[in-house]
């Protein structure tokens, strides 16, 4: 069968739906709002099958113009849900249930009189030579009232989802909406004042497939994301760009200073100053460091510090785990990282403040501050492997023969005892993958490749 050019581009959107579809279904973001855009994407789906069924002369006009029509409703008002769900932070169930209800019971409306009765959609006749149009019924205009007020719903939302107050993640996403929806909705609005006009050089079935794709693909790109890009970033004259680039110069240079750090209290002081943010690091036993005793920073509970193995984000966790998350929050916690968590004796964690999340909040900001956490915990391992002499008596102190019978093995032997210890450790936990290991360790896993090598260390059986 021969595919026709006006074809191509809803059986291009088709395809690149297809593919955004099991993006979606793999990505490690699944909410009520993701649920609410695979449902749109299925139903835009079914919006190209609709038009390729018409253009390919595949189905009876009339069916697929019906099929058409009922699947763009209920698109609409998918993308109006959730264009509300995505702008507004906290919004009360009962007032997003309330918009929920107005917006689907409408297009039930619709739907009704668009199957059932000739009311919506009178008939169907040619357009050009290729393709359909609709023949209004006399409540049609219910339809134009409802597209234009889905599209202005569509931009307008995520426009008020740009004010300052939100956290930078939630704004990144209503960027990405507002600026492939106001194009689209653009579009969509003028084929429907020229058609409404008599105009008909062209309707919503060639032109608008690939535009609205495009359109799908970002907004399912910021729903599946922890952590979408700032499209500011890119911009060489804006401030977020000069920010961004002062920080990450900032963080290298201090990564590279690390080694001449004495303390681990000067090191975190340093670090809190950069992030601009409190900064607290806790150990089996006490904090090492943090700020005043009486911020709600040093009072986060201890045994929940035991059972978090990775970095973890407050504004990542909110519906994975919401307990967790809650007690971040009234602790004014934004992230906690964990150093040689399955090490009873070396594993701390770094606790940073709420002001942590305005700084590091892109997929590079991430980047660059994991890089500076692997450096750090070289550090911190360097420090937690010297020998505790506070054990040894004031009388042993005062004679080297005591004290170095006391220390039994020399520094650098005890040094690689106590470090063979800990990758013996993170191994068995992570039952013999190393790529796993290394993360746990804070190295590369080439070092921890030689280091294997060098005490001679067997990975344990992973059956």
């Amino acid at each position: 069968m021969a595919i026709y050019p006006y074809t191509l581009p809803a059986l291009l959107a088709f395809i690149s739906k297809i593919a955004i579809l099991l993006l979606s279904l793999r990505a490690e973001r699944h909410n009520f709002q993701t649920r609410l855009f695979i449902a749109a994407l299925l139903g835009s789906m079914v919006i190209n099958i609709a038009e390729i069924a018409v253009l390919q002369k595949l189905l009876v006009p009339e069916h697929a113009v019906t099929l058409h029509y009922t699947a763009h409703i209920l698109v609409l008002a998918l993308l109006a849900h959730l264009a509300i769900s995505v702008s507004f932070d906290n919004l009360p169930e009962k007032l997003l249930s309330t918009a929920g209800i107005a917006i689907y019971g409408y297009a039930l409306m619709l739907e009704g009189l668009l199957i059932f009765t000739s009311a919506l959609v009178a008939g169907v006749e040619p357009l050009g030579n290729y393709t359909y149009t609709r023949v209004p019924g006399t409540l049609y205009w219910l339809y134009e009232f409802f597209v234009v007020a889905s599209m202005v719903a569509i931009t307008a939302f995520p426009i008020l989802g740009l004010r300052s107050d939100r956290e930078p993640t939630a704004r990144n996403r209503c960027k990405l909406w507002v600026i492939l929806s106001t194009p689209l909705a653009i579009l969509i609005l003028t084929i429907l004042v020229l058609l409404h006009l008599g105009f008909r050089w062209f309707n919503a079935t060639v032109t608008t497939p690939l535009l609205i794709a495009l359109f799908l693909a970002a907004v399912g790109y910021a729903v599946h994301h922890h952590r979408p890009i700032d499209l500011n970033f890119y911009l060489p004259w804006s401030r977020l760009k000069k920010f961004k680039t002062r920080l990450y110069a900032q963080l290298v240079g201090f990564g590279r200073a690390i080694p001449r750090f004495r303390t681990i209290e000067q090191l975190l002081d340093r670090l809190a100053t950069i992030l601009g943010c409190p900064v607290a690091l806790f150990g089996p036993r006490a904090p090492i460091y943090g700020t005043p005793a009486d911020s709600p920073l040093m009072r986060f509970p201890l045994p929940t510090l035991l059972n978090i193995s990775h970095m973890t984000v407050a504004g990542e966790i909110r519906e994975s785990r919401p307990l967790l998350y809650v007690l971040m929050a009234q602790h004014g916690i934004a992230t906690i990282v964990p150093f040689f968590s399955h090490s009873r004796t070396a594993r701390h964690w770094l606790l940073l403040g709420d002001p942590f999340s305005h700084s590091i909040y892109t997929p590079q900001d991430f980047r660059q501050i994991e890089r500076l956490f692997e450096r750090i915990a070289g550090l911190l391992l360097d420090k937690l492997m010297q020998p505790d002499l506070r054990h040894i008596s004031a009388e042993a102190m005062q004679s080297p023969k005591s004290a170095a019978t006391r220390l039994k093995k020399p520094l650098p032997e005890s040094v690689a005892e106590f470090e063979a210890g800990l990758i013996r450790q993170a191994l068995t936990s992570c039952h013999g993958n190393q790529a796993r290991a290394a993360r746990l360790l804070g190295i590369q896993p080439n070092t921890l490749h030689y280091k294997i090598e060098r005490y001679g260390l067997s990975a344990p059986s992973t059956g």
